[in-house]
């Protein structure tokens, strides 16, 4: 099941303030912008993001599945990105280290979040937007991969080039 940038654009609007909002927020929004892996998504640290004075920002894919030699790629993030992944930052007090971690309790954050917790975020969210309970058991963790894919689709972006 695809969750693309309607979706997205969609939770922002509805989910109001506080930490688990502004981290699924973020996460969200850099999951759309970079089409990371779960893994990847959750391997970004601080040290990876760089804001540019425009508002924009650039993130760092260290390593991933297909670039085993661990070179690496940069992806573009948006203003709209790079604004929540500042927001999340900032409230989790986070300036080192993993940017997206575990939430313990209603105000503590704890260590990197695992990759086996995004499909569960991601369903969290479907639920919230109010997609149907089957349409929720079908989000993975690769559903923000295939919206935006599809989101290109349709605008006609060949993106392979």
């Amino acid at each position: 099941m695809a969750l693309g940038w309607k979706e997205i654009k969609e939770f922002i609007d509805t989910a109001g303030e506080g930490l688990r909002a502004d981290r699924e927020k973020a996460l969200l929004c850099a999951a759309y912008d970079t089409m990371a892996r779960r893994s990847e998504l959750v391997g970004f640290d601080v040290e990876d993001v760089e804001f540019m004075p425009n508002g924009s920002g650039r993130m760092l894919i260290r390593r991933s599945k297909t670039d085993q030699a661990g070179e690496g790629s940069v992806a573009y993030l948006s203003k709209t990105t790079v604004r929540w992944l500042q927001q999340w930052l900032e409230s989790a007090g986070i300036t080192e280290g993993s940017v997206f971690r575990r939430l313990i309790g209603r105000g503590a954050v704890g260590d990197r979040l695992h990759e086996d917790c995004v499909a569960d975020i991601f369903k969290r969210v479907a639920a919230w937007i109010g997609m149907s309970a089957k349409e929720v058991r079908q989000v993975s963790g690769h559903s923000i991969r295939v919206g935006a894919t599809q989101d290109l689709l349709a605008l006609n972006i060949d993106w392979r080039r």
